[in-house]
């Protein structure tokens, strides 16, 4: 039995990795093994190696094929922690069974502070004379009892191996690893899974955290320092996530990277979509080339890893992005004036630009990036149609065709946005009196597929006025809609919001909504095995509500600041078969 720490790659020749359903065969034998493992704290701190990298990753998978021909009996098994630098807690398994005695396996994990919890985990070995698999579940900085069941084909016990296990803490230091339950309705059950948060600031943004459904921390993943902003399942043992900014990453069940897709001059933010047919993802994306971000929409093939910029929507929307850049220039010129009418000894070749009052020009005296529609949610239906959430301008935007000539079928938005622009032609009527959206996230498709043009669309109403862009604009706002960014404003509301869609008709409607705790910015909304999963970001409380919109609980998790979204995954036949 081994239980080890973690792996350090040694030199070798470089290599990549085939399509993700063949990852995990035995790699080159060019590549060294080394017989010891480093710690994973080790390895980053003295080496700063990235574990999203294929060379890394079949280094690692060399090393352990070479730690399995060790071990030749399921009463020798292997167990190594976090082996491929991704789930902190987790300890990859590998069971020898020569004889293919084993027909089942199990694995319980209990601690102080948390009730026990069985798995029975998926088994990931190419070989029938082995159990491998990878095991989730221990609570963070606490001592945990782990028992590993092993029992034959007539459910009797062969073997057992018990651990005490002091996991490591959390990287994000600042995070309580418990959530406070605000409300339980006790009457109803919440939905299996985990509920799994994004990233939060900057310094921050690389943890995530998978909740359990008391709100304890059971699983830490690190990516290279992007906020995973979504998790997109491939298929039932192929999980992809965002890296980094310029970096996508599909995970198999046993948590190793199997498959990384680079993509250069784009950066990805806010989210990202895998179409239909799990072959291609839509990446919300800034041209890294441009003076403009959070614009344009790319396509990455899953097969091969080719990434193209597909949509520009300053090409799709001229006639609104023109006036608003000169805007953006003209508060630039404005910036400028003045400075020097307020520094008289001043001229135009010795202005400091890192000095107070320059909001549009950096440090440098150049032009900031405009974010002149900030696009934060995606969703694609039909192969080639997407709709797209626009926080700027409160709008929901509808493209089709999006291979070849991108059509715009429609925009729900507020109709003062868009006066005068010629897109007001787009705009869809709504059938009943009710609130516009603010500055919504996270709209998703409801009904598929959608040929007949009539289905449901949901999100995340921040019911939060703000437009920066716009000096000329000029609207009533509906009373209920907050102007005000702090998350502490008294009587404001944000909104879970269920809108049905009749394109031939050109209307919608809105045909449930109920309020959640108000935030400004982020948050999401998610529907969940019919239930409903909604996160006000700013203030930081999760909430799971039947499919009347009847709240079953609510959670308060402290991080230092605010968490982008928090969806609920489903991590059955990913991990673990069965929760016992």
């Amino acid at each position: 039995m081994c239980l080890l720490a973690g792996c350090q790659p040694p030199n070798h020749t470089s290599q990549s990795l085939s399509d993700y359903k063949e990852i995990y065969q035995p790699v080159s034998d060019r590549v060294e093994s080394g017989d010891n493992l480093l710690s994973l704290s080790d390895q980053v701190q003295n080496l700063e190696l990235s574990y999203y990298d294929e060379e890394v990753q079949a280094s690692i998978s060399d090393q352990i094929r070479s730690l399995q021909n060790k071990h030749k009996s399921y009463e020798d098994g292997l167990f190594i922690m976090n082996p491929f630098g991704t789930f902190t807690q987790s300890i990859y398994t590998y069971l020898p069974d020569p004889d293919q005695d084993i027909g089942k396996v199990t694995y319980t994990i209990e601690s102080e502070s948390s009730d026990a919890l069985t798995f029975q985990p998926v088994n990931y070995s190419q070989e029938p004379g082995a159990y491998e698999f990878t095991m989730i579940g221990l609570v963070p900085n606490e001592a945990n009892q782990l028992t590993v069941n092993l029992y034959d084909a007539d459910d009797n016990k062969l073997t057992d191996y018990q651990f005490q296990i002091s996991a490591p803490n959390i990287q994000a230091t600042d995070y309580e690893t418990k959530m406070e339950v605000l409300y339980d309705s006790g009457r109803e059950e919440l939905t299996d899974g985990f509920y799994a948060s994004m990233g939060s600031d900057q310094d921050n943004a690389k943890f995530s955290y998978l909740y359990d459904n008391n709100g304890l921390i059971r699983s830490e993943l690190v990516s290279d320092g992007g906020r995973l902003e979504n998790y997109q399942f491939l298929d039932k043992h192929h999980l992809l996530i965002k890296a980094s900014n310029g970096k996508l990453a599909v995970l198999n069940g046993l948590g190793q990277p199997v498959r990384i897709y680079e993509l250069p001059d784009l950066s990805v933010h806010h989210d990202f979509i895998v179409n239909e047919k799990k072959d291609g993802a839509f990446l919300l994306t800034s041209n890294i080339q441009s003076d403009t971000i959070e614009d344009t929409i790319s396509y990455l093939d899953l097969r091969t890893g080719e990434s193209q910029e597909l949509i520009d929507l300053k090409a799709i929307f001229p006639n609104y992005f023109q006036p608003v850049m000169a805007t953006h220039q003209n508060r630039a010129q404005n910036e400028i004036a003045n400075y020097l009418a307020e520094n008289p000894d001043r001229d135009y070749s010795d202005i400091d630009y890192t000095a107070d009052g320059f909001n549009v020009l950096d440090e440098e005296g150049n032009l900031t990036n405009l974010d002149w529609i900030h696009i934060n949610a995606i969703d694609v239906i039909n192969g080639d149609e997407l709709i797209l959430s626009s926080r700027e301008t409160s709008s929901l935007i509808k493209l089709s065709n999006v291979f070849d000539q991108v059509t715009v079928d429609y925009i729900i938005g507020p109709e003062a946005v868009w006066a005068g622009t010629g897109y007001d032609y787009y705009l869809l009527s709504p059938n009943s009196d009710f609130k516009p959206t603010g500055g919504q996230h996270s709209v998703r498709f409801q009904s598929n597929p959608i040929d007949d043009g009539f289905y449901n669309l949901t999100l995340f109403d921040n019911n939060y006025w703000r437009l920066d862009t716009r000096d000329d604009l000029v609207i009533d706002l509906p009373s209920e809609m907050s102007e005000e960014f702090d998350p502490e404003e008294l009587d404001a509301y944000s909104y879970f919001y269920n809108l049905q869609v009749d394109e031939a008709s050109g209307t919608y409607d809105l045909v449930q909504a109920f309020p959640v705790p108000y935030s400004s910015i982020v948050s999401s909304a998610q529907v969940y095995k019919g239930n409903y999963i909604t996160t006000s970001g700013m203030t930081n409380i999760l909430g799971e509500y039947n499919p009347q919109g009847e709240l079953i609980r609510q959670f308060q998790f402290y991080v230092p600041r605010w968490t982008y979204r928090l969806v609920k995954l489903d991590l059955q036949d990913f991990f673990y078969e069965n929760i016992l």
